[in-house]
């Protein structure tokens, strides 16, 4: 029984081979040769080389950095600069077909509306134009001829000294001790209306104004 129990403990120690040994030793022999062989390794020159040209990595990338950023900056003034000239350009541009309209319109206007020019209120044939503008529809007009007329008598019969660059009020207050005040107020405030204002008058609201005016002449004229 006691040899059976030594044979049990030694099976596995004669198992071992002598390639495990021989390896064990190969292995300390390696080991050996590779401490000798990295003694004799110089590894300062790399790491200097690493060192440095990080460091000049590092240097030569912050000119890249700031050339970049001072033309992105110039691209973006120049931007301003061409969007500031675009839109002066829009601005000037409707400003001069705003002044342009007006001014033809203004013209049309002359054009189609006799009368305009004040200073010639002694020679304009008022009853003439009046009856024209009636037949043309052009109501606006005629309201004006029929002020016109009511200017002309007051100056023929010397309640007011007509002169072109009067104004409207100053008329008024010619007529100011005169029963024909009231009256030549409430006419002004309808020409006015209609003139100055651009009203366009339609049929209807002709023929509701302008007996006004035919009165006032009427009263006058007997």
């Amino acid at each position: 029984m006691y040899k059976v129990i030594c044979i049990f403990f030694l099976l596995p120690l004669l198992s071992l081979s002598p390639e495990y040994a021989t390896g064990q030793k190969d292995t300390g022999v390696s080991e050996e040769a590779f401490e000798k062989l990295a003694e004799t390794l110089d590894y300062s020159d790399t790491k200097t080389t690493i060192v440095i040209r990080k460091s000049e990595d590092r240097n030569s990338a912050e000119p890249n950095v700031e050339k970049r950023e001072s033309g992105d900056y110039n691209g973006a003034g120049l931007f301003q600069i061409l969007a500031l000239i675009v839109v002066s350009g829009l601005v000037l541009f409707i400003i001069y077909m705003v002044f342009s309209k007006v001014k033809v319109e203004k013209g049309v206007v002359e054009d189609e509306e006799p009368g305009e020019d004040l200073d010639n209120l002694e020679i304009i044939d008022t009853e003439y134009e009046y009856l024209q503008a009636v037949n043309a529809g052009n109501y606006r007009l005629a309201i004006r001829m029929q002020f016109l007329k009511v200017l002309k008598y007051l100056n023929e019969n010397h309640f007011i000294a007509w002169e072109p660059k009067k104004t409207n009020r100053q008329y008024l207050l010619e007529v100011s001790n005169s029963s024909r005040h009231e009256f030549f107020r409430k006419l002004i405030f309808i020409y006015e209306w209609v003139w100055y204002g651009n009203t366009n008058l339609d049929q209807a609201e002709f023929y509701r104004l302008n007996p006004l005016f035919q009165e006032f002449l009427k009263e006058n004229n007997e």
